[in-house]
């Protein structure tokens, strides 16, 4: 974690660009030093568990001490519907929302996650992360969830105005909320999230690919492409996963073995498999030229899970972190509080 110097003290904030070569951290991209340095919450929020994890794995308590240090200061800003915006200043910890706009999508997504698995990784004792994700869940139904004939949808807010233009990103949502019921949520908690997953695999079945685009927008009876690339992420694989794990239900699975197909047919190459420009075609004129390295750690992981008939256990030892790697639940000695 590199932190970012206020005057004579030292927040733990972490900091999104460091120069290794002389061992310091700069500012953002575009962010001149004079002027507010803001970085994505999510990026803020999402060192949590690793950091923890490090500290229990090494016995060393200083990376548990500084991550406490951002954890804290995140929950003290949160509002009172526990939506938060997607940046914070990295000199002052204040919030600042980009164009009012409230979301669950990137920059902010796994702030949510992390506060349930921050919970479910202190062995349940660290209430505060509990209390918080249930108000943020609430917050998430009652002002970012629209139910329409056909669809339930995860859109944006902004005041009294709601777009109902979805992210491939918030479908980590629905897995989410499923491992929250899995450990002791409410069982609302679960409908919404089955809901949810029935939109992201249309999301997915819309396409001629077989695979999602990035961002869509739905009416009442129809879905419409607005960023038509797929760059292979792993959301939707990883609430089939958990859902399934869940509920048992052998829909996740057939779900599941289509997306898989979608990308052997479409995105698979010699070499590997590469992200497409464009969902409606499997030109290879419009590949990207690229594979992400979520691609093995998130989507692939989570799809051979989801076809494995693994130790149901494994939800209760271990924690998927947001890029899928595994992180084991230590005992929590007693010299150390959340």
């Amino acid at each position: 974690v590199s932190t970012q110097s206020t005057g004579t003290t030292v927040e733990q904030v972490p900091n999104t660009r460091l120069d290794l070569r002389r061992g310091v951290c700069k500012p953002p991209s575009g962010c001149p030093r004079d002027q507010e340095c803001l970085v994505n919450t999510a990026e803020v929020a999402s060192t949590a568990l690793e950091l923890r994890a490090l500290s229990l794995s090494l016995h060393n308590v200083d990376y548990f001490v500084r991550v406490n240090s951002s954890a804290s200061r995140l929950l003290s800003q949160a509002p009172p519907d526990g939506l938060v915006p997607g940046f914070i200043n990295m000199k002052n910890w204040q919030y600042q929302a980009s164009g009012g706009s409230y979301h669950a999508g990137p920059g902010i997504d796994s702030y949510y996650d992390y506060l349930l698995k921050q919970w479910l990784q202190s062995n349940k004792t660290a209430v505060r992360y509990r209390d918080a994700y249930l108000v943020a869940v609430r917050g998430i139904a009652s002002r970012l969830v629209s139910r329409s004939q056909n669809f339930t949808v995860l859109g944006q807010s902004s005041g009294d105005d709601y777009n109902s233009e979805m992210h491939h990103l918030t479908c980590f949502i629905p897995g989410m909320l499923a491992l929250g019921y899995h450990s002791g949520m409410p069982r609302w908690h679960l409908t919404l999230a089955e809901h949810l997953m029935r939109t992201c695999y249309y999301m997915v079945v819309s396409q001629p690919t077989g695979l999602s685009p990035e961002t869509v927008y739905f009416d009442d009876s129809q879905l419409y492409t607005v960023n038509s690339q797929n760059v292979l992420r792993p959301e939707v694989a990883e609430s089939l996963f958990l859902l399934h794990s869940v509920t048992g239900n052998p829909s996740y699975r057939e779900w599941g073995w289509h997306i898989f197909q979608g990308y052997e047919r479409s995105s698979r190459l010699c070499s590997g498999y590469s992200g497409l420009y464009d969902t409606q075609s499997s030109n290879y004129l419009y590949r990207i030229d690229r594979m992400e390295s979520g691609f093995l750690s998130g989507t692939l992981k989570y799809l051979y899970l989801l076809f494995s008939d693994f130790d149901k256990r494994l939800l209760d030892n271990w924690l998927f972190n947001c890029h899928g790697h595994m992180l084991w639940k230590h005992a929590i000695p007693s010299s150390l509080t959340y």
